[in-house]
């Protein structure tokens, strides 16, 4: 008779409930954190190029609430698979900073995470791979600014990483 196998339960630490993914695809996202992985869950409508009314829209359909969450208890899992899935220990380079640029949106700061090839997964858009041995990066915009997001970030897993 052969032992079940024991099921390891994933922990989430803490959560980005409202962000605007802006590359490898546009659209509003939930950037879940857990002890062992980064999950970027797809939380309205979303497409590969850019759209104006998608980002307008999703800026006024914000919540007044905090840009950042920190949560205990273990990760019931998404409905749907994850847009990206980061692994903590292959995240190297971890960014916040206000955004920048000939019209930046002061509402929002920009949050960026590089993970090496082996620990960067995606299905977003018919699932872009990253080649084995590259660096595959997730940006996204988030409400408010870069000290609250990047005081969150140093009591999650990847803290060092944070640049």
């Amino acid at each position: 008779m052969v032992a079940p196998a024991f099921a390891v339960s994933e922990l989430m630490l803490g959560e980005i409930p409202a962000a605007f993914s802006v590359e490898l695809g546009w659209g509003p996202v939930r950037i879940v954190f857990t002890d062992q992985r980064v999950l970027v869950l797809w939380t309205g409508p979303h497409s590969f190029l850019p759209s104006k009314r998608t980002y307008v829209e999703w800026k006024l359909a914000l919540p007044p609430v905090p840009s950042v969450r920190v949560a205990e208890g273990t990760w019931p899992g998404a409905a749907e698979p994850p847009a990206w899935e980061l692994t903590n220990s292959a995240i190297f380079d971890v960014r916040v900073r206000m955004e920048h640029g000939l019209s930046p949106d002061r509402d929002v700061c920009d949050f960026s995470l590089a993970a090496t090839s082996d620990g960067f997964r995606t299905t977003a858009l018919g699932g872009l791979g990253v080649k084995k041995g590259g660096v595959g990066r997730f940006l996204a915009r988030v409400p408010g600014p870069a000290p609250p997001v990047e005081q969150f970030l140093r009591g999650m897993p990847i803290a060092s990483a944070l640049r």
